[in-house]
């Protein structure tokens, strides 16, 4: 059977992928059910660890990815928590203590820093997450060379730029949902309506 992580990949567990399986057509005509492909222990404690939210960061939020009908209002962290742990289809999540609001995720790679929010992931994306150092201005415009523009929303703006090594700024013109990453930046200025984030650099 696929590593827990390769399952996670394609939206599966060990107990939805078994059941798959038993459900396949083979060439040589075989039948199984879904006990014939049974784990052994060692499997069977890493299927219980990728279930349960092994990662908690605060002042961290797992940007974009979020399921549909998030974010949901009025919960506490720990009823957030609960109901990722619970929907198979939640891999990470990010909690706004500020408006007490919960978003569930189907994924959890990138990583940028909120001070408001917290931030937990399954055991199944542990080894995939990347904490960006991106740092973020609101109404404010950074100044460099810009090498690509986009029709985008926001999060994927973040996402394009957190993942291309390439990229050490971005604008977002929230107005027209243009995303400019660039690829050098040399000042910021005021500029309403668009949100930058800057790749912060160890001196």
């Amino acid at each position: 059977m696929s590593s827990i992580e390769t399952l996670s990949s394609v939206g599966l567990d060990d107990n939805s992928a078994r059941e798959l399986a038993s459900r396949c057509l083979w060439l040589d005509e075989a039948s199984f059910a879904p006990s014939d492909f049974d784990m052994d222990n060692k499997r069977k404690e890493a299927a219980v660890a990728a279930e349960e939210l092994s990662v908690r960061q605060d002042g961290w939020d797992a940007i974009g990815n979020d399921l549909p009908g998030m974010p949901a209002w009025n919960v506490t962290l720990e009823q957030c928590q609960s109901q990722c742990e619970a929907d198979r289809r939640c891999l990470a999540l990010t909690y706004d203590k500020k408006h007490a609001a919960c978003f569930m995720k189907s994924n959890g790679s990138i990583l940028v820093r909120s001070p408001d929010a917290v931030m937990a992931a399954k055991g199944a994306i542990k080894a995939n997450l990347q904490y960006s150092s991106l740092v973020f201005g609101k109404d404010t415009v950074v100044v460099g060379g810009a090498y690509a523009n986009v029709r985008s929303g926001y999060a994927d703006c973040v996402l394009a730029c957190a993942a291309d090594q390439r990229c050490l700024g971005f604008n977002f013109d929230g107005p027209n949902k243009m995303c400019a990453m660039l690829d050098n930046v040399t000042s910021s200025s005021p500029f309403k309506g668009v949100t930058s984030g800057v790749k912060a650099t160890r001196s």
